[in-house]
């Protein structure tokens, strides 16, 4: 397990699909990621459950209160340790927004990505109308590296994506942002 304030990731197990089959059919969610444009079935999220075991380029992660409640998941893709860098994402479950859940989240992967895998460099790809999360990856320190213009056709027009980046030399490990009395109700 990976801590940072109260927020914990664990990895995937399979019982945790249910929420992501949610996640991943969730309309406001799927448009924010960059998501599939048509529903998903639960037999092809276990078909990537089982490609995610397999690829050693992938880390994939259930985000969990202390009493282990599903909230989200963060992943790494594209993991490249001869270049020591990774790609990061984030899915919060929306009854869990603007709680610091994400900034805990982003950091406890950022920490692990540079003190335990020793990458050199974290990314991401966000779509330019999720003005969250880039706020959050800047509050966290990443920086704009670029945008790939209207490289991304959602709800009938296209989108850009902004490149962030972040450096382990420059990664400053903020405050947490929740506690566990956040989760306590």
């Amino acid at each position: 397990m990976i801590s940072f304030g109260a927020v914990n990731l664990w990895t995937v197990e399979k019982q945790d699909l249910g929420e992501h089959y949610r996640w991943a059919n969730n309309d406001t969610i799927r448009r924010l990621v960059g998501g599939a444009p048509q529903p998903r079935s639960f037999a092809e999220l276990e078909t990537w459950y089982q490609s995610v075991l397999n690829d050693p380029k992938q880390e994939i992660f259930s985000i969990k209160t202390p009493e282990a409640q599903l909230i989200g998941w963060a992943q790494l893709c594209d993991i490249n340790f001869i270049n020591g860098q990774a790609d990061i994402g984030l899915v919060v479950d929306e009854a869990f927004w603007g709680r610091g859940v994400g900034h805990d989240a982003l950091v406890a992967l950022v920490k692990y990505c540079f003190d335990d895998l020793r990458l050199h460099r974290a990314g991401a790809h966000i779509l330019s109308i999720n003005l969250p999360s880039l706020q959050l990856f800047k509050k966290v320190g990443f920086q704009k590296e670029g945008v790939k213009r209207e490289a991304y056709f959602t709800s009938g027009r296209f989108l850009d994506v902004e490149c962030l980046g972040l450096l382990c030399r420059d990664f400053k490990c903020p405050q947490a942002k929740t506690e566990l009395k956040e989760f306590e109700e």
